[in-house]
């Protein structure tokens, strides 16, 4: 498995904070480097969640085949959140109180970011790189519609959409959901642009939900 581009990326800025980081400084001593992750390994994305843990776990070792940074090696401290806010400070107050890691980098789920955010940043924690998409868009929408966690029937929210006359669909969907969404589209010949955000990008939509999944 590649590492995730994205992840890639944030290792390799770490790469040029870290060096500067004094050996006092929590999570980096004379030998190492601590990072932590907070993934979802047990819950309704842990397909997506295992991924990026080997990714980051690919990237770790690359970088300490090189050598590591600055001469010390990284550690990389994986937490399982089950995609639960609630799992994700526990799993935060472990890693920032007692691990006491460097960084925290990669951490899975919009809520979940800003429930563990207030404590890591009162420790002087970097967020680096969450994975999340919840942010602003700045537009008007033609229509807008939910669904409840573990819903499985789409077909009320799709219909919504096309009698809205909707061309773009932005999903704030995962595994499940996107594929539920795409099917339920394509039944009632409902084809706008399908726009996911980095949850939808895992091989396991394309292997499980078929040609419909041809148009995210």
């Amino acid at each position: 498995m590649k590492p995730h581009p994205a992840l890639a990326f944030a290792f390799a800025a770490l790469v040029s904070t870290a060096p500067f980081a004094a050996a006092q400084t929590p999570g980096v001593s004379k030998t190492e480097i601590l990072v932590g992750t907070i993934q979802d390994l047990s819950g309704p994305v842990a397909a997506y969640g295992k991924q990026t843990r080997s990714g980051m776990q690919l990237r770790v070792d690359e970088l300490n085949e090189q050598g590591g940074i600055n001469g010390r090696k990284i550690r990389l401290l994986v937490e399982d959140n089950a995609y639960d806010p609630k799992r994700s400070v526990l799993a935060g107050e472990k890693l920032v109180n007692q691990d006491k890691i460097f960084i925290l980098a990669g951490h899975l789920g919009s809520a979940h970011n800003n429930a563990v955010m207030p404590m890591q940043f009162e420790k002087g924690v970097t967020n680096f790189f969450p994975l999340s998409s919840d942010r602003s868009m700045n537009m008007d929408y033609v229509e807008k519609t939910s669904y409840k966690r573990g819903a499985t029937d789409f077909s009320s929210q799709v219909a919504r959409m096309k009698s809205a006359g909707c061309e773009l669909v932005v999903m704030g969907t995962i595994i499940r959901e996107t594929m539920g969404t795409l099917n339920e589209g394509k039944k009632i010949g409902f084809t706008p642009v399908m726009l996911g955000h980095n949850g939808t990008y895992t091989e396991l939509i394309p292997k499980l939900g078929g040609a419909a999944m041809n148009r995210l």
